[in-house]
């Protein structure tokens, strides 16, 4: 039931429901929030993903358990990819939702998402971009598996060879 806007983020690389990392790259954090607070800004916003968000990246993990979160996190990617500015992050039926305005009506972490609409100067090249990573998604994940076919029957003549020769002898 929470939306993760009040994590607090520290080195040491250990962590009791913070946002742990190493020293040096929490140090690049806090160095963003000092120049951000000097600046006279109040707040600043961090975007973490586990990884780079390409096609190639995608495909690369296609079967790990988190992808359907990882794809999620790739929408928002997207956005920024799409727009070079920092979506506004709302998040309603245990997931993220990007640019989204639903009027009046509020957002909840754990409850349906209200009826939103994200404008259509972002959607339409959000949802062409995606279309553009799918097909590469695809094409990625056919080549690993023409690989690993190739490996498999690759390892199979050579012990076949192998399995021959020890017979002749």
């Amino acid at each position: 039931g929470r939306t993760g806007s009040h994590l607090m983020v520290h080195g040491a690389c250990s962590s009791a429901g913070c946002y742990s990392m190493t020293d040096e790259s929490a140090g690049e954090i806090f160095a963003l929030a000092r120049d951000a607070f000097k600046g006279g800004q109040r707040s600043f916003q961090i975007q973490a993903f586990p990884f780079r968000m390409t096609p190639q990246n995608m495909a690369k993990h296609q079967g790990d358990a988190n992808m359907a979160f990882w794809e999620n996190l790739k929408l928002g990617s997207d956005h920024f990819e799409v727009t070079h500015i920092p979506p506004k992050v709302d998040v309603c039926d245990k997931r993220y939702v990007f640019d989204a305005n639903a009027g009046n009506a509020r957002f909840n972490p754990t409850g349906a998402c209200p009826r939103y609409k994200v404008p259509g100067d972002i959607a339409t090249p959000v949802a062409a971009k995606q279309a553009a990573d799918d097909a590469a998604i695809a094409a990625a994940v056919t080549k690993a598996e023409t690989r690993a076919v190739e490996a498999a029957a690759e390892k199979q003549q050579l012990a076949d060879e192998e399995a021959a020769a020890v017979a002749k002898k």
